[in-house]
């Protein structure tokens, strides 16, 4: 088991793009867990929000005193600092949340399957054949806004894929002999499932949901860009985008005066959707046994 073990590890760490997406990942976490001393709050009752550091409605370029810039009469760089927690809590909640829910839905469905597999798989297509960004702008309308409305908005519209995922190893698994020798000695179908399928089929749901967790950051920073997702004021890289949608073009000869509004909290989403990604692919090369040779 070590020797497995170790095996793993280094195979990890000689693959390029998993040190660097390790390497991103770990960048992301030193600043969500510094980000008090970063970019201290001005507000002792909740340091998410951005404070105010300007009453004029004109952008402001990057100073010494505000590295990014201002926008929306808020400090950038704060924005970015804290939206790194921000981005961190959306998607660990709404992943852990929507995976285990799937996983689940699937278990069941693929352990028992016949009626129970067919009733479950039709609502899963049923949710799954809804548009997912979408069915997420209308729940998170419904709740109101917030961004604890944005996680349950994710959790109730993202938990198929792992379902459907979990369910079809589960097809496989159940047909092997240490399952049958299981059900022979008696044991019961929630300890089965729990001790002998799921930790034999769960790898890939768990390498999918940490290829998810980018992508569900990117969905609650668009609903926030849309003014239905983070507060007005509140630390998400989408709400500093939103306050740049009436400057991205800039002015008369003048497209790139405003750069530093969309700039920065882009470049902080796209390094940390690449991060999780480039962590996932390595992952499903390392777990995968077709790709073992």
């Amino acid at each position: 088991m070590k020797r497995e073990t170790r095996r793993l590890i280094r195979k990890f760490f000689s693959n390029f793009s998993a040190v660097l997406g390790f390497i991103l990942l770990l960048f992301f976490l030193a600043i969500a867990l510094g980000a008090p001393y970063i970019a201290p709050p001005k507000s002792a009752r909740d340091p998410y929000m951005m404070p105010i550091v300007t009453w004029s409605a004109n952008p402001l370029p990057p100073s010494p005193e505000h590295p990014f810039g201002v926008a929306g009469k808020r400090d950038i760089f704060y924005g970015v600092i804290w939206g790194t927690r921000t981005a961190f809590r959306i998607g660990i909640v709404v992943t852990v949340a929507s995976t285990l829910i799937g996983l689940a839905v699937g278990s069941v469905a693929g352990y028992f399957g016949k009626l129970v597999d067919e009733i479950l798989m039709r609502i899963t297509d049923i949710f799954m054949a809804i548009p997912f960004l979408v069915a997420a702008m209308v729940l998170t309308t419904i709740l109101g806004a917030g961004l604890d409305k944005v996680i349950v908005a994710l959790v109730v519209f993202s938990w198929m894929y792992s379902a459907r995922l979990v369910r079809g190893n589960i097809l496989q698994v159940k047909e092997e002999q240490f399952v049958m020798a299981a059900k022979a000695l008696g044991v019961n179908d929630f300890m089965i499932i729990l001790r002998h399928v799921l930790p034999n089929s769960i790898f890939p749901v768990l390498i999918q949901a940490s290829m998810r967790m980018g992508s569900l950051v990117i969905t609650a920073a668009a609903l926030s860009f849309l003014g239905i997702g983070a507060p007005q004021g509140y630390a998400d890289w989408g709400a500093l985008l939103n306050y740049a949608r009436n400057w991205m073009l800039g002015g008369q000869g003048e497209a790139l005066r405003y750069w530093y509004m969309t700039v920065f909290p882009g470049l902080a989403m796209v390094l940390f959707v690449l991060a999780w990604n480039l962590v996932g692919d390595a992952l499903r090369d390392i777990f995968d046994p077709r790709l073992r040779m």
